[in-house]
């Protein structure tokens, strides 16, 4: 037995020189993701054209409502308290 009773794994010898690593699981799961991420933004861009050529970045147009103060509310809101 190793110490404090666990097994201790082998340890793989590294690959000789000129000889490829071979792919692991991981590298699978990260060509799968790529492969998602890629069809996600051709399926969006396909979405957004449904609703026609529009610059959706220029906002120059567009003001944002601001909304009343606090100050501005009836005095007969309620307020809740936690207590």
């Amino acid at each position: 037995m190793g110490q404090g009773g666990f097994n201790m794994p082998a340890q793989q010898a590294p690959a000789p020189v000129g000889e490829k690593q071979h792919y692991n699981v991981y590298t699978f799961l990260l060509v799968i993701a790529f492969v998602a991420m890629v069809i996600a933004c051709v399926v969006l861009h396909q979405e957004l054209m449904l609703f026609g050529e529009t610059n959706w970045w220029n906002t120059g147009g567009i003001r944002p409502s601001i909304p009343a103060p606090v100050s501005a509310l009836p005095s007969s809101t309620p307020i809740a308290f936690l207590g």
